[in-house]
């Protein structure tokens, strides 16, 4: 049975809530790897293959569909998971901007390796290999969860967890060109997205 929109959230003020913290998480993606002297995107050919662009309609795909879901009534879930799915949004941004102002002039939407490229293995990375892609993951799952469908978040969470595992795979190509040895001996003691995997 379909719901109005307006019946999704518990109440007016929880609505609001959940669009402000949304669309902070969101603009906090574009601010802060621009302060922290981040790359945008580049479409030219090169080592990327695609993976930007992956990720990016994997995005649209899996908000599209947990609006969807929500809009149906597939997968409600009660208000304290909503709540939750705050929470989890804000934990999983915090992951996310911490690992790009670590990374500072080597971040990149798309896949490169910059003049005077180097290891970042402090923080998050002493622990997990992406975790930028980590807090990605949880934050697109945590939005949709947030309109209250589990079935949508989890939709969210298996295609973006595919869509970054095809980046990551050849992001890893050109950081082991690049570092060789080295970075073979970061990825055996690191996770790549969640630990332990």
């Amino acid at each position: 049975m379909q719901a109005a929109v307006t019946s999704w959230f518990p109440s007016r003020a929880f609505a609001n809530l959940y669009g402000i913290v949304v669309l902070v998480t969101l603009l906090s993606d574009e601010v802060v790897p621009r302060l922290a002297g981040g790359k945008g995107v580049s479409l030219l050919p090169g080592r990327d293959r695609g993976s930007f662009l992956i990720i990016y309609l994997t995005t649209l795909v899996g908000f599209g569909a947990g609006l969807y879901f929500r809009y149906v009534n597939i997968g409600v879930v009660p208000f304290r998971v909503q709540a939750l799915a705050l929470i989890i949004l804000v934990a999983g941004t915090v992951l996310r901007e911490w690992a790009i102002i670590l990374l500072g002039r080597f971040f990149s939407r798309t896949v490169k390796i910059e003049e005077g490229h180097r290891l970042i293995m402090s923080g998050p990375f002493r622990w997990i290999r992406h975790p930028a892609y980590t807090g990605m993951i949880v934050m697109d799952s945590a939005i949709v969860l947030g309109l209250g469908t589990w079935v949508g978040a989890l939709f969210m969470f298996a295609i973006m967890l595919l869509a970054s595992l095809y980046r990551i795979r050849v992001e890893e190509q050109a950081l082991i060109e690049a570092f060789g040895d080295e970075y073979r001996s970061y990825s055996q003691r690191t996770a790549r997205l969640f630990p332990p995997w």
